[in-house]
């Protein structure tokens, strides 16, 4: 039963109330509200002569939700017609998908940037490699990258306006690639008499993920922005920011989110078991292979044997050196990286002969020169390594660790029989 009382109104305003009475108040009294600890009290709207309107405290007002029948309908029916259809739980979870892609665009966009360094190999695109790095080594990766993301998206297209500019129909005369003796084309401006088209197409593809990193570091700011924005005007209202954005979602997308929730966790798990043997298995054949063996492989295989020899001899050693561990194989990756890629410009071999290593040594080093296709293979495989290294190192360390701990035998997911003994 629902009685509204309207009082008398005078000079100074009217006012507008409204007092509901319900038999059962269970419905809402059941449960205390996450907002506020004291008493609830109810809001009521006074309006003056001039039509401004104030909202002023009065007593708690229970209501009851009911369901209102739909009139010459089936209250099945109606339940039937709010059930989400298979094209739309697709439509969700495609956009969930895509919104996860976003939110993880920063690890490809590093990734895109040493694959854009090694495959079109100049000083322009050492920085972007330097940068990769640098971004890889940071504990706050995300933050940084999307900060950062502007800045990346400018030097991209600096460097497709030149390739751009350099894939036209000019002579050197007019557009030379060698100035005073300074090689133009290992700075980055070369020209490509076949298919100029092609490397202009690569580097936009390139660039698209830049795009798409910047999108989302904008579309974050926005949204940190428009939930401050709503945190103010919900607050008289005593609503949760929370439950004024998500009030408008429906059934469908929290059942697709919670399917691609489910899945990733079931994902995650499955990687974070055995990601790390993926790692140590291309350790190993990184150490084997090759036509000839020299001091990279070498140092490689001795990396390889300490981490199969400790994780035999001592499970509990073996745990406590693995942050160590994967972080020295980085490193040492990344200055094999810089060495190899600095190698293949101008007079760099020159430069190791004047620090007292010569070309015989290098050669047993690991430094030799690579023509334009054997290079970008070269420099793919530690380029690889040092991805799959660092993806092991950042994302699935510390689930590693929190699954094989032999002390948490309750709470860890690794059963006690399939741990290895210590010893």
């Amino acid at each position: 039963n629902m009685l509204i009382n309207t009082p008398n109104t005078n000079d100074s305003g009217v006012e507008l109330t409204g007092s509901i009475q319900q038999e059962d108040p269970q419905l809402i009294r059941g449960r205390e509200s996450v907002y506020r600890k004291h008493p609830s009290r109810a809001r009521s709207l006074f309006q003056d002569s001039l039509g401004s309107v104030t909202i002023a405290d009065v007593a708690e007002e229970n209501i009851k939700l009911e369901n209102v029948p739909e009139e010459g309908a089936d209250g099945g029916e109606l339940e039937d017609d709010n059930q989400p259809g298979l094209l739309e739980i697709l439509l969700n979870g495609f956009i969930a998908i895509t919104q996860l892609i976003a939110q993880s665009s920063y690890i490809g966009t590093n990734i895109i940037m040493m694959a854009w360094s090694i495959t079109y190999h100049s000083w322009l695109t050492f920085v972007l490699l330097l940068w990769a790095m640098f971004m890889w080594m940071l504990p706050n990766q995300r933050k940084t990258m999307l900060r950062t993301s502007p800045f990346l998206v400018l030097y991209a297209e600096f460097l497709l306006l030149a390739q751009y500019l350099y894939g036209m129909n000019f002579t050197d005369e007019e557009l030379p690639q060698q100035i005073q003796g300074l090689n133009l084309r290992q700075i980055g401006f070369e020209k490509y008499l076949q298919l100029p088209v092609k490397p202009l197409l690569i580097k936009t593809l390139y660039t698209l993920m830049f795009w798409i990193t910047l999108r989302q570091h904008n579309q974050e700011r926005w949204e940190a922005r428009n939930s401050s924005t709503i945190a103010d005007m919900v607050a008289p209202l005593q609503i949760g920011v929370g439950a004024a954005t998500t009030a408008m979602g429906g059934e469908s997308q929290t059942k697709t989110n919670q399917f691609v929730q489910k899945t990733g966790l079931v994902v995650r798990g499955f990687l974070t078991k055995y990601w790390i043997w993926v790692v140590a298995s291309i350790l190993f054949a990184i150490g084997i292979s090759g036509q000839r063996m020299t001091v990279f492989r070498i140092i490689y295989m001795a990396l390889a044997l300490v981490f199969i020899l400790t994780f035999q001899l001592s499970w509990v050693v073996w745990r406590k050196i693995m942050y160590s561990f994967w972080l020295t194989v980085i490193i040492y990756s990344m200055l094999i990286l810089i060495m190899m890629y600095t190698y293949q410009f101008d007079n760099f071999p020159e430069y190791w002969v004047k620090l007292g290593i010569p070309a015989a040594l290098q050669l047993d080093i690991g430094l030799e020169k690579f023509d334009t296709t054997e290079l970008f293979v070269r420099l793919l495989t530690p380029t690889f390594f040092v991805v799959i290294t660092v993806i092991q190192l950042y994302y699935f360390h510390k689930d590693f660790l929190a699954i094989s701990d032999i002390k948490s035998r309750g709470t860890s997911s690794v059963r006690p029989s399939d741990r290895p003994s210590e010893g």
